[in-house]
């Protein structure tokens, strides 16, 4: 009988060490330290003045710092005589910017491009920072400063 007895005792004691499940930790959060855009949409601009004679603005956008030196130059993308009725319309840039500090404030700069002769109008600007987007590493942004309105998409890396 104690044999009996010590042979169920074992198997109960194996039976319970091996049914117990051994907790993994969670494995920590990504932690990304660089962004880059894909794909920028202007969502709403001024249309306040009368941009261009006869027609309504041709607009394209850059991304600028603070001090206004072009960092992403669209000019040579502008979509044509763009009537409010219009918006909203974006651009896939061909090889996605690649924001060099995240903690900078940078701006999309939206234009009305003009001829040869005449410098391009300034519709709007709209201030962005990547680091305000960490918090659940946001792929898209929109960002609204007066009556200029953009949104941006993007990759974590």
């Amino acid at each position: 009988m104690p044999k009996v007895f010590n042979a169920m005792f074992l198997f109960i004691v194996l039976v319970s060490f091996s049914a117990c499940k051994k907790s993994s930790p969670t494995p920590p959060a990504p932690t990304y330290n660089n962004f880059k855009i894909n794909a920028v949409t202007i969502g709403q601009i001024s249309y306040s003045t009368s941009w261009d004679i006869g027609s309504d603005p041709d607009v394209y956008f850059n991304i600028e710092d603070a001090s206004g030196a072009v960092l992403y130059d669209g000019s040579t993308t502008y979509i044509t005589d763009v009537p409010s009725s219009q918006l909203p319309f974006a651009w896939t840039l061909s090889s996605p910017y690649i924001v060099p500090n995240t903690t900078t404030t940078y701006y999309v700069a939206i234009y009305d491009a003009d001829t040869p002769f005449s410098a391009d109008d300034l519709i709007g600007k709209v201030a962005f920072k990547i680091d305000d987007l960490k918090t659940g590493y946001l792929t898209t942004a929109t960002i609204t400063s007066g009556t200029n309105s953009i949104s941006f998409t993007g990759t974590w890396y």
